[in-house]
């Protein structure tokens, strides 16, 4: 390390001050570097400075959109637990319903079960009762001369008995 020290650095005090006061021309030109790069720091600092007002305003304009958003969240649960309580409400019904037609059905088929075995009891009561008794001859209306046929042509117009 030494060995470099002593390659690029002067011994004599001349030669130092050569070396690190730079010349009036390179003080200038130095000194137009600086206006630059200061200019140039300077726009970068306004763009940065408007990049940060426009993000602070976004995030602004976020926080306000999301507040809202959370409100209409609210909304739409309170909407959506007043449309499940009233499924849930309507379920209850619908199963009391359900179960009510069941039991009905259940009624019916066991009014109509009853129905029949009275039916065909009935039906078996006339059979036994028809077969015990003696059969009659039913009365035959057509044949003629018969007492209410002769007494009707008797009686009509037609026959000329007036």
């Amino acid at each position: 390390m030494t060995k470099l020290l002593n390659k690029y650095v002067p011994h004599d005090e001349e030669a130092f001050k050569r070396l690190v006061k730079p010349s009036l021309k390179q003080q200038a030109q130095a000194l137009d570097v600086a206006k630059v790069a200061m200019s140039g720091l300077d726009s970068v600092m306004a763009f940065l400075v408007q990049r940060r007002k426009t993000c602070g305003d976004q995030i602004v304009a976020d926080e306000e959109e999301t507040k809202f958003l959370d409100s209409e969240i609210a909304k739409k649960e309170a909407a959506c637990a007043k449309i499940r309580a009233h499924q849930a409400e309507c379920k209850h019904e619908r199963d009391t319903m359900q179960k009510a037609l069941k039991e009905s059905v259940e009624t019916m088929q066991e009014t109509v079960r009853t129905c029949h075995k009275m039916t065909q009891k009935t039906n078996s009561n006339i059979a036994r009762l028809t077969r015990t008794m003696v059969p009659q001859q039913p009365p035959n209306y057509l044949k003629s001369g018969t007492g209410t046929h002769g007494s009707m042509a008797a009686t009509s117009p037609a026959s000329g008995g007036k």
